[in-house]
């Protein structure tokens, strides 16, 4: 039972550090206008440190980031900018 309950505590800390560590970042970038836009920021941001999923709406010109820890804004600023070379107006959490 003392082993059960050790293991059982360690699953329990692991998931909810990642938990606590997941973060959602949302990214305004009002350039985007196609498909192909929003296939060359996903293709870019894939590449940043931690990043789980991305997701660009085309329509509302808002490109939604889950980070599977902290995310480094200025990383996901960068790859959008730099990378997809599109302009990112602002980022909220």
């Amino acid at each position: 039972i003392k082993e059960f309950i050790m293991k059982s505590l360690i699953l329990i800390l692991t998931v909810t550090s990642q938990m606590v560590f997941a973060e959602t970042v949302k990214m305004s970038v009002p350039s985007i206008s196609c498909g192909a836009c929003a296939k060359k920021i996903t293709n870019a941001l894939k590449d940043v440190k931690d990043v789980e999923k991305v997701d660009v709406d085309v329509e509302s010109k808002v490109v939604t980031v889950q980070t599977k820890g902290a995310a480094n804004e200025q990383f996901l600023r960068d790859a959008v900018e730099k990378k997809a070379e599109f302009k990112v107006e602002s980022i909220s959490r």
